[in-house]
C-alpha cells in the first residue's frame, strides 16, 4: 500500500481525522471505521489490494486484539494481535453459497 491517498470521507476534529470515516488508497485498498488523532483507531475493517479483509479493533493504525481475517476464497482466520505479534486462534473454511454471513462478508470485499 502506498501512502498516496485517493480520498478520505469522514469527520475531523482540530484538523485531524477523528470519528468515523473511510480512506481509499490508489491501489484499491481501503479502511472504513473509527479514527482518532489522524490514526485508524477503534472498530473498523481494512481491505487490502489483495482483497484480504481484516475486521476488528485498530490502535494507532495497527490491528489489536482479536481480528477476523477473511480471504477472497471465503477462508476465515481468527487471529490475536498482541504486543506487536500475531497468533492464530482458529481457522475455518466457509462456503459463501451456504453461509449467509459468509456471503455478506464475501460480497463486501468483492
Amino acid at each position: 500500500m502506498t501512502d498516496a491517498k485517493i480520498i478520505f470521507f469522514g469527520e475531523f476534529q482540530h484538523g485531524k481525522k477523528h470519528g468515523h470515516g473511510i480512506t481509499i488508497w490508489n491501489d484499491g485498498s481501503f479502511y472504513y471505521g473509527q479514527y482518532a488523532d489522524n490514526h485508524k483507531d477503534g472498530q473498523g475493517v481494512f481491505v487490502g489490494s489483495d482483497k484480504k479483509a481484516k475486521f476488528g479493533l485498530f490502535v494507532k493504525d495497527k490491528p489489536e486484539g482479536e481480528i477476523v481475517i477473511v480471504l477472497p476464497n471465503g477462508h476465515c482466520r481468527q487471529v490475536l494481535y498482541k504486543e506487536g505479534g500475531k497468533h492464530t486462534i482458529a481457522e475455518q473454511s466457509i462456503s459463501p453459497e451456504t453461509d449467509e454471513d459468509a456471503k455478506v462478508a464475501t460480497e463486501y470485499v468483492s
